[in-house]
């Protein structure tokens, strides 16, 4: 995810910290790492990451962790992005 879009959506959910437990991380990679610490319900990605898309992210974190729901987040538009 861009920096400043991923501090612009740490800044808008900073208000439900005390009611949702949220880890932010700027990859693929590190994405991986947090849940294997400590799996959560819902992820949130960016469809373009340097490395590992989005939509192989979500697809790894469902093989191990059935119950995620996913959201791909992604700045751009259009049918060949639709998934």
């Amino acid at each position: 995810m861009i920096p400043h879009v991923l501090e612009n959506l740490k800044d808008n959910l900073r208000k439900m910290n005390d009611q949702w437990e949220m880890v932010f991380v700027t990859s693929g990679f590190e994405a991986l790492e947090s849940f294997a610490k400590n799996p959560f319900d819902v992820l949130v990605t960016d469809l373009s990451m340097p490395g590992m898309d989005g939509i192989e992210l979500l697809n790894r974190i469902q093989r191990n962790y059935s119950n995620v729901t996913g959201i791909i987040l992604t700045g751009h538009s259009g049918p060949e992005v639709a998934y």
